[in-house]
C-alpha cells in the first residue's frame, strides 16, 4: 500500500487493503461480505478489533469480481491503501461512512465501510460497491487517494501513466506515444455530490497542467487548510522527479492553481510532506531531511523557475539566469546543482570580485541530453530514462556579512525529455464484457460485435 498503513476510524475495527496472492478460494460463485474467505487477495479487509483481549479477525470485505485476472496480471488491488473519508461531507443513501481505494488495475473505488460488498454481489455478478470510477487510460495508481471534506467535498489522486490524446477512455487498442507526449499524468481532481435518489457519487471536474514522473513515486495527495476556512486548502505532491509541488485544493473556473515553491530536488517516493508549527518537513533521496518555512531573506534575485519547456533526447538546450545582488555580495563562491544528470552549469561562468547592491550578472544553463537514451538499466526490463517532466536546482553561494540574509539562492530547473522513438503502450490495462450469460445470442453477438471493433 504506497504510502499507507492501517486505516481506523473507530477503537474496534481497522481496514486494509492486500494485493496478489496464491489461495484463491474464490471462484465463480457470489460470497457474503460478512463471512470473509480464509484467503483474502485482492481485498478491502475490515478487522474486528476485541478491544477486552486484542484479538483480531476479519469481519467483512470486498473482493473485485474479476480479481483472478487481476492476480494473474500482477495487477495488485492494494497498491494504493484505503482512505477513509470524513462522513461528515462523504455520505450518501448508498452509505453513510465512505471510503476510497485505488491501484494497479486502473480503478479507483468508492466503498460502503459499513458493508464493504463481499464478492460477485452486483448485478449480473458483478462488484457490489457504491461507485467505481475508471483512472484516464486504466492508469496505475501506486499512492493512493487524498481528501478535503471542506467546500463541498474532493477526492484527488494521480495515475502513473496514460495512452496518446485522443484515444477513449475504455476503447481496446494498441496506440503509440508519439513524441512530445509525456508518460507521466496530471493529478485528477474529483467533487462530491448526489444523484437524483441522494446516492453519493463523485464528477471529475479538473486537473492539473503539470504531469507526475513517469515512473512510481508519486506520493499520496495531502491536503491542509487555515482551520477549515474556506478558500485557504492547498493540495500537496511529492513527486521523486519533481520535487514537492502545491496547489489551491479547489479549482477555480475548472482550473488548478499552482502555488510557487522553492525547489526541493529528488524526494523520496510515496511520502507525505509533515507539517508542524508553521513548517513542512520531506525527506529527500539522499538522505536529507528538508524543511520550508517562513520566507528567507535571499541575496540574490535570479530568474525563477528555468523552464527549459521540451527537449529532444540526444540534444542540448541553453537558457541564461539572469540575477542581481540585493545586498552587498563579498563574492559568489560558487554553484551546487541538484540532479546533474540532466542539468550542467559552470562555475567559470560566474562572476568574479564582488557584487554592488542593485548590480546585475548573467550565467548560461543547460539541459543535456546527449548521453540521454531509452535503454533498460542493467539486467532488468526496465528503462533507465522515461520520457516526460524533469526538475532539478541551482544554489548560488555567496559570502556576504549582512545580518538576516541568507548565503545561498536556490533557482528551480525543468524540463521535458521527448523522443523522437516511440513509447509503446496498451490501453486499457483491462477489458471487460460486463455480465454475460452463457450461451445467450445477445451476448455472443455482442462479444464479437467487440472483438470486431477493437480488431
Amino acid at each position: 500500500m504506497g504510502g499507507f498503513g492501517f486505516s481506523s476510524d473507530s477503537a474496534n475495527r481497522f481496514f486494509y487493503v492486500t494485493g496478489n496472492g496464491y489461495g484463491h478460494e474464490n471462484q465463480q460463485f457470489p460470497v457474503s461480505g460478512k463471512t470473509p474467505p480464509g484467503t483474502l487477495e485482492e481485498s478491502i479487509v475490515n478487522m474486528a478489533v476485541d478491544t477486552a483481549t486484542g484479538k483480531v479477525k476479519p469481519q467483512d470485505f470486498f473482493q473485485p469480481y474479476e480479481y483472478l485476472s487481476l492476480d494473474a496480471a500482477d495487477k495488485d488491488f492494494g497498491s494504493g491503501g484505503l482512505a477513509l473519508l470524513d462522513p461528515g461531507t462523504f455520505n450518501g443513501a448508498n452509505g453513510q461512512r465512505l471510503g476510497a481505494t485505488v491501484g494497479k488495475n486502473g480503478k479507483m473505488y468508492i466503498a460502503n465501510l459499513d458493508n464493504l460488498g463481499g464478492y460477485r454481489l452486483g448485478p449480473g455478478g458483478g462488484d457490489k460497491i457504491v461507485q467505481t470510477i475508471n483512472t484516464p487510460g486504466g492508469s496505475a495508481v501506486f499512492g493512493g487517494v487524498g481528501s478535503y471534506p471542506g467546500e463541498g467535498g474532493y477526492l484527488y489522486m494521480t495515475p502513473v501513466s496514460t495512452s496518446s490524446p485522443g484515444v477513449p477512455y475504455g476503447t481496446t487498442k494498441l496506440t503509440i506515444t508519439p513524441m512530445g507526449v509525456q508518460v507521466g499524468y496530471n493529478t485528477v481532481v474529483y467533487k462530491f455530490g448526489h444523484d437524483n435518489d441522494g446516492n453519493a457519487i463523485f464528477t471529475q471536474v479538473a486537473m492539473t497542467d503539470e504531469t507526475s514522473a513517469g515512473r512510481v513515486g508519486a506520493g499520496v495527495p495531502t491536503i491542509t487548510s487555515l482551520d477549515g476556512t474556506s478558500g485557504t486548502a492547498i493540495l500537496w505532491l511529492t513527486d521523486p522527479d519533481n520535487g514537492l509541488r502545491a496547489w489551491k485544493a479547489v479549482p477555480e473556473a475548472g482550473k488548478m492553481i499552482r502555488i510557487p515553491l522553492p525547489p526541493t530536488g529528488f524526494v523520496n517516493k510515496f511520502q507525505r510532506p509533515v507539517f508542524g508549527n508553521k513548517k513542512i518537513y520531506l525527506s529527500t533521496s539522499n538522505g536529507q531531511i528538508l524543511c520550508l518555512g517562513s520566507p528567507v531573506a535571499l541575496p540574490l534575485t535570479c530568474s525563477s523557475p528555468v523552464d527549459f519547456g521540451n527537449v529532444l533526447l540526444g540534444t542540448v538546450a541553453t537558457l541564461k539566469v539572469n540575477c542581481t545582488c540585493n545586498i552587498p555580495v563579498t563574492s559568489i563562491a560558487g554553484i551546487v546543482i541538484q540532479n546533474t544528470k540532466y542539468f550542467r552549469a559552470s562555475n567559470a561562468s560566474l562572476p568574479t570580485g564582488p557584487c554592488a547592491k542593485g548590480s546585475a550578472f548573467s550565467f548560461p544553463v543547460y539541459m543535456n541530453l546527449t548521453d540521454t537514451v531509452i535503454a533498460d538499466m542493467p539486467n532488468t526490463t526496465v528503462p533507465g530514462v522515461i520520457p516526460g517532466p524533469v526538475s532539478g536546482a541551482i544554489n548560488i553561494l555567496t559570502n556576504n556579512g549582512v545580518t538576516g540574509y541568507s548565503s545561498s539562492q536556490p533557482i528551480a530547473l525543468a524540463g521535458v525529455l521527448v523522443s523522437n522513438a516511440a513509447i509503446l503502450q496498451v490501453t486499457p490495462s483491462e477489458v471487460s464484457f460486463g455480465g454475460v450469460v452463457v450461451g445467450s445470442p445477445d451476448a455472443i453477438a455482442g462479444m464479437l460485435q467487440h472483438a470486431i471493433q477493437h480488431e
